[in-house]
């Protein structure tokens, strides 16, 4: 998905489930591979040179009874490995809490019903859903990813960027012009797997105030 300007709203209050220990637990670790990757772009060069390995055409054999289709084959992974030698370090991505929850509410609203795309069920581009927990300044963007659960092997994903013909997914991780981010991931029915990746240049967190208690 391209990259959109969103304006200031506000959106009515949701009820978010909470993320289970291990879906926390990789949404750390893809925090940690993103600033990996923005700190120092060449990290990934020998991991996606490893990926090379076993294609044949658009197959890769990930062993004797495992094959993975690609779309365009090794192609994309070649472009990967030279965008990488090129691109220079960008800051660190902040984690939010409120974009969380929003990338967190379309985990929740696709993955069981096994869609794909950035609109939610209920029409919401991701600037909406980041405008329920916050306000976004400046421009922001979205990246998911499906199949794997594993932080590093959807990184990888995301940098090759299979069938997207403007590699997208890549520019939007190495892009200087993002400094927050949201992350979630969780169950995917037909991919098995779902991480959804918000961007934003500046975010302000929604205040959470409690109810008064005095009597």
């Amino acid at each position: 998905m391209a990259a959109c300007l969103v304006l200031a709203g506000c959106a009515p209050e949701r009820v978010v489930r909470p993320q289970t220990s291990r879906e926390a637990g990789l949404q750390r670790e893809l925090l940690f591979e993103l600033n990996r990757l923005r700190a120092n772009p060449r990290v990934y060069v020998p991991l996606l040179g490893e990926h090379k390995k076993g294609f044949s055409g658009n197959r890769k054999y990930l062993s004797k009874h495992e094959v993975l289709l690609t779309r365009e084959g090794v192609k994309p992974v070649d472009g990967a490995i030279e965008f990488l030698k090129q691109a220079l370090p960008v800051p660190v991505l902040r984690l939010s809490a409120g974009m969380s929850r929003a990338a967190l509410d379309h985990v929740h609203d696709t993955g069981p019903e096994g869609k794909i795309g950035h609109f939610g069920t209920d029409g919401s581009s991701p600037g909406e859903r980041l405008q329920r927990y916050g306000k976004p300044v400046g421009w922001v963007a979205e990246n998911i990813g499906f199949g794997d659960a594993r932080a590093q092997n959807m990184v990888m994903i995301l940098l090759v960027d299979d069938g997207v013909p403007d590699r997208g997914h890549r520019k939007k991780m190495l892009s200087g012009r993002y400094r927050h981010v949201g992350i979630a991931c969780g169950p995917h029915k037909i991919y098995r797997h779902m991480c959804v990746i918000d961007f934003a240049e500046e975010y302000i967190e929604k205040v959470v105030t409690s109810p008064d208690t005095d009597p």
